[in-house]
């Protein structure tokens, strides 16, 4: 079963903090797809069954960003 994340990401400034964010939650296990978007300093993540949060918000810490889950809208 897959499902949507949207992280709030601190940190973003310019296209190459995008990629390396991006890579960032790319390299986790469960992440079938990321887009992480400047504009809104946002990201969403599909995942499916074996992702851990814990996991994808300790990988954009090691890669300079603090993050965490999306308030709803």
């Amino acid at each position: 079963m897959k499902s949507q994340l949207k992280l709030e990401i601190v940190g973003l400034t310019d296209e190459a903090s995008v990629q390396r964010a991006t890579d960032a939650i790319r390299n986790n296990s469960g992440v079938e797809r990321a887009r992480v978007h400047l504009e809104t300093r946002s990201a969403l993540v599909d995942v499916v069954r074996g992702y851990t949060l814990e996991h994808i918000l300790e990988s954009l810490e090691s890669a300079g960003f603090m993050a965490r889950p999306a308030e709803d809208d």
